[in-house]
């Protein structure tokens, strides 16, 4: 049951950008809260590509402080290949804070010996269920279902914009807030010391470990692709 709560507790990013329940989501960088946003360059991006797939981690600054616990990213997924291919990934429905948790797209955050860093998700408490937006009612298939979308040949999709609301505030208030950096989104829940950090982001489409020969990957874009590391700086 725990884990069902903090699942369900993550998807309160997506409904703090008051639009419309998409079948997939939009490609390219959607705006929310009704303000007109204002592109920041990224202070560091990487990328890698394999068969079909390319990857691309964008961060707005790699300046961090002990008292402001969230990250800042932008993982982007096109696709370099001749033909359209499926994929559903929470974080690009719902909002970066998805990067951290297991799903084909990922975010590791590791200190520069290797040691990952301590994350723990903002909150797990759920507000009255009167407040709870469709999809959070959704069962795992059926929201798989509902927001699986093909991504076509040269196209390319990016994790939604926006600062993390809390989820009373997002879901029985409508709370919106702007992002500090626009263009990116926040993943607050971090602990860190002060010290250098580690950031890639991971596409994992490959069958799980010890699975038959018959359920090897059969389509191009069953792959493993991880970034080059962004190194950022964690100061008191």
């Amino acid at each position: 049951m725990k884990k069902l709560l903090l699942a369900i507790s993550l998807l309160a990013f997506a409904a703090c950008k008051k639009q419309p329940e998409p079948s997939g989501p939009n490609l390219g960088a959607p705006e929310a809260g009704g303000y007109t946003r204002e592109l920041v360059p990224a202070a560091a991006t990487v990328t890698a590509s394999s068969g079909p797939v390319k990857i691309t981690l964008s961060m707005p600054t790699t300046f961090y402080r002990v008292d402001s616990p969230s990250l800042w990213v932008k993982v982007s997924l096109t696709n370099v290949g001749d033909a359209p291919f499926d994929f559903f990934s929470h974080a690009f429905v719902f909002g970066a804070p998805q990067l951290m948790r297991p799903d084909p797209m990922t975010l590791e955050v590791v200190q520069v010996s290797g040691k990952r860093a301590i994350y723990v998700p903002p909150e797990t408490d759920m507000p009255p269920r009167r407040c709870w937006p469709e999809h959070a009612k959704l069962g795992r298939r059926e929201l798989i279902r509902r927001f699986m979308f093909s991504l076509d040949a040269g196209a390319s999709t990016s994790t939604p914009v926006g600062a993390y609301v809390p989820l009373e505030k997002a879901w029985c208030e409508g709370t919106v807030m702007r992002p500090k950096f626009p263009d990116f989104g926040e993943i607050p829940g971090f602990h860190f010391d002060p010290g250098n950090y580690q950031v890639r982001a991971v596409y994992n489409r490959l069958p799980s470990t010890g699975l038959s020969s018959l359920t090897a990957a059969s389509e191009p874009e069953e792959v493993r692709v991880a970034t080059p590391w962004i190194r950022i700086r964690v100061e008191q």
